[in-house]
This record gives structure tokens, sequence and C-alpha cells, in this order.
């Protein structure tokens, strides 16, 4: 005689799965051996992760960068970090974009008081107005921290680091001379600045984070 099926339908088989499955997940060897796995995937992750700081380890001069002082204290600063409607900021979007910039049409002299003035002011604004961006990032860098999506965190740093670098490029091959005092050179400055602050931050979460 032949052997008995053990299942006579596909529907007895899966439901037959489902209490084995079952059982085997509540036994003490079914917890011990979850337990195993989630300490392996655990070991695999840390491993990875001591591996890529090697790699991605931030140069000096973007350190040098991120960590300028910003003028907290500047009142154009404050009122475009804290009330922004108070600013006409319809020129900030030139300068938050990836150099090169789009040259503002100003026939005032570079070297005179006028032209510096609202140099200096404007970068005091956009400080502000970074700060206010970086805020909103940061927040989202911890929201991912919090659920473990570590891959993601490394990818954004990845794609920070790569603006700073394209952005550090163009200051060593002299596109904007600090001798000629163009306003263009002072926002590249600070496009470094800020994009070396947010690369710090995502490094840090990525990467040394326990």
């Amino acid at each position: 005689m032949g052997r008995r099926a053990n299942y006579l339908t596909l529907a007895d088989r899966k439901a037959s799965k489902v209490v084995r499955d079952a059982k085997y997940v509540s036994s003490m060897r079914g917890q011990a051996q979850r337990r195993l796995t989630r300490s392996a995937r655990k070991d695999k992750e840390l491993e990875e992760m001591r591996t890529l700081p090697d790699t991605v380890t931030p140069p000096q001069q973007l350190i040098d960068y991120g960590t300028r002082a910003i003028p907290t204290e500047n009142e154009f600063f404050q009122r475009a970090f804290s009330d922004p409607g108070t600013l006409d900021l319809s020129d900030c979007n030139r300068w938050l974009g990836i150099p090169p910039f789009i040259s503002m049409q100003d026939d005032t002299p570079t070297h005179s008081p006028d032209y510096r003035a609202y140099t200096s002011n404007l970068k005091n604004v956009m400080h502000g107005v970074r700060a206010g961006l970086q805020q909103s990032m940061d927040a989202k860098s911890r929201t991912l921290f919090e659920k473990g999506q570590m891959n993601r965190l490394a990818d954004d740093a990845g794609e920070a680091i790569a603006r700073w670098e394209k952005a550090y490029k163009l200051r060593e091959q002299g596109l904007y001379r600090e001798d000629e005092f163009s306003r263009e050179y002072e926002m590249l400055e600070h496009f470094l600045q800020w994009e070396a602050r947010g690369y710090l931050t995502l490094y840090n979460m990525a990467f040394l984070s326990e």
C-alpha cells in the first residue's frame, strides 16, 4: 500500500504550516533562534558601520568650514531665522543652489563701502535663512536616526559631501577670487560653510552615533 498523504488540500497544508510556525515561534527553541538572528544582524550592521567612517571621513578643509562661527546675535540673522516675513527674501534663492551662481546686476564698484555693506547684510540674512533650513533638515535626519534608517542617512551624507566637494573645487579653480571682493566669492564661502555644517551633522548621526 502507498503511503498516506499528510495533506489532502493546499488549504490544509497552509493551515497546518501556520499552526506549526506559531508553535515554533512560541517555543523556547524558536525564541532562542530569534535572539541569535537579531544578534547576528546587529553584529553585521555594527561591523559595516565601523568600516564606513574610514571611507567618508571629512577632510580638514570641510571641518574648518563647518566649525566657523555663525552670527546668531546679528539683527538680520535673527529676523531671517525667527521672523522672515519682515524681510524681502526674494533674492535669496539665487544663493541657495550649487555654484556657480547667477550673478546680480549691480554696477556698484566691488571695493566701495556700499557694495561691501550690502554684501555683509546679505550674508547675515542668508545665515538666518540657512539656519532655518538646516533646522528642518536636522529634524528629518533625527527621525531617520530614531527609526534606524542608517542607510538613508549615509546616502544623504554622500550627497551632501558631493555638493561640498563640487563647490570647493570651484573655489580651488579660482572661479571667484577673494581679492576681487565680489559678492559671489563671499556667497561661495557662505555656501561651503553651511554645506559643511549639514554634512557634519549627517556624518555624526550616520557613522559616529552608537
